[in-house]
């Protein structure tokens, strides 16, 4: 009986402390600013308040779960995608399933159409704060938050926004072939540890100051001039046993936009290895939805 119940207790132990990060230090010639590597308790404290959660995934193995940051009133995109692209659920390397997360909308009708949506789709992660471009980051830790959850039962964490056509077949025959768990397990036994399969912005981009540009970012939020690299957040895809880590992470690294340098920021602070990948599987489908097909996008240098 004290056997059971201590094992029972170190498996509760280690469901809590195993998704605990090292923090790597930062290095001498690194541009992110020193305060990010400061470790002062959590600056950002979970949970958030979810308002509905997606009832299409059950404990049910998952190859690739696939999550859409979409803007709450973005009603027909989300229709587009279900009867596009979104559906599918079967590959050759196993299920894959979608969900959209979408923010809290100021407006009445937009709120009870959301309610009314996830009623039917049962595909929304509704989080409680307000959608805007100044809360991405609390979407991008919702979705880790909410992911985190699933952690036992998938492989893989996509990201996308709900502007593009994506090939899905494509994702996951790319993966299969080159990153499966084989793999990632073997760089991981030779010390290198691999995060995202994305479109890399290299080091180093300039921090715009301009106040009339959306992208502006305060001193007091960022106190370089230089961002480090980072993954383009249009659509990435991470491997799901580093999800606990990340969200961690995010836990105690302070807040500030564009969110997809800020995830390039955690990025580092935890010694991954971005994997840059040129061969993308999608398209922004804005000016033209029905197409289609792989692209390859240039080096940008």
């Amino acid at each position: 009986m004290l056997l059971r119940l201590a094992l029972e207790l170190l498996c509760i132990i280690t469901s809590v402390t195993s998704d605990r990060y090292q923090l790597v230090p930062r290095p001498l010639d690194s541009v992110i600013p020193e305060r990010f590597y400061e470790q002062n308790g959590r600056v950002n404290q979970p949970p958030l308040i979810t308002l509905t959660e997606p009832e299409t995934i059950q404990n049910e193995p998952l190859y690739m779960l696939i999550i859409v940051r979409s803007s709450s009133h973005h009603f027909q995109r989300r229709d587009a995608i279900r009867l596009t692209w979104g559906n599918v659920s079967d590959t050759a390397e196993g299920r894959v399933s979608l969900v959209f997360v979408v923010g809290k909308s100021a407006d009445p009708t937009v709120h009870s159409l959301l309610l009314l949506e996830s009623q039917q789709h049962k595909d929304l992660l509704y989080v409680g704060f307000e959608d805007t471009y100044a809360n991405l980051t609390l979407k991008d830790l919702a979705v880790f938050q909410y992911a985190r959850k699933l952690m036992a039962h998938c492989q893989y964490l996509a990201i996308a926004g709900d502007e593009i056509v994506l090939d899905i077949s494509g994702v996951v025959q790319f993966l299969a072939d080159a990153y499966d768990d084989v793999a990632i397990n073997q760089h991981q036994s030779e010390g290198v540890r691999e995060l995202s399969i994305c479109y890399e912005f290299p080091c180093c981009t300039p921090v715009i100051r301009e106040n009339s540009s959306k992208y502006l970012v305060q001193n007091g939020y960022y106190e370089g001039t230089l961002y480090p690299s980072y993954c383009s957040g249009t659509f990435f895809v991470i491997h799901m046993g580093l999800v606990g880590e990340i969200y961690n992470m995010m836990l105690d690294t302070p807040f500030f936009m564009p969110d997809d340098v800020w995830l390039g920021i955690i990025y580092q602070k935890l010694g991954n290895r971005v994997i840059p990948n040129k061969d993308y599987w999608f398209l922004n489908t804005i000016m033209n939805p029905g197409v289609l097909s792989r692209i390859n996008i240039p080096d940008q240098k």
